[in-house]
């Protein structure tokens, strides 16, 4: 089980960024929503350029490797270790502190309101507010996660361009 180095890798990486997100929990919680939690995409990164280049000098591939490959490899490990952490965020907002629900509502007012429109009437922009102050917290839906699957495949397509050797054809 533990020979495939995307499982590996993306299981390191997972609980790499657990332990991370976990400390800046304890440290402050407000922390997790002021952008210090993505760190965690260079742990994701490091661990796709091991998964590549492990995948690539490995003795069956000679040292060359194909496109296909690689991107699987490096997707897989991102995919594991994006889910893992996707996991530890549901327990910690949902089940652990829902307090953090509120504290990511707060930061979306104050952006709100540090982002009006000047030429907004007073009228309209409390109309606003208020409707982003009723706002349901909805931190795990399937819109969010495609989109960080999708992100994390582009990402994965980079690096995996980047590293891959093409066998020569003489």
């Amino acid at each position: 089980m533990w020979q495939d180095y995307s499982l590996r890798y993306g299981a390191a990486a997972g609980g790499v960024s657990i332990v991370y997100l976990y400390m800046l929990y304890l440290n402050n919680p407000s922390l997790l929503v002021q952008g210090y939690a993505l760190v965690i995409w260079l742990f994701y990164m490091g661990a796709m350029l091991l998964v590549g280049i492990t995948e690539r000098d490995s003795s069956e591939n000679a040292g060359f490797v194909s496109m296909q490959p690689l991107l699987q490899a490096m997707f897989k490990t991102f995919s594991i270790a994006y889910v893992m952490q996707y996991a530890f965020m549901y327990l910690l907002f949902i089940h652990l502190d829902p307090s953090l629900q509120e504290l990511v509502r707060e930061v979306g007012i104050k952006a709100f309101i540090d982002q009006r429109d000047p030429a907004m009437t007073e009228e309209i922009f409390q109309q606003q507010l208020q409707g982003v102050r009723n706002q349901s917290f909805v931190f795990f839906d399937i819109l969010g996660l495609g989109i960080h699957l999708a992100f994390g495949f582009i990402l994965s397509v980079a690096l995996a361009f980047v590293i891959k050797r093409e066998r020569p054809d003489y």
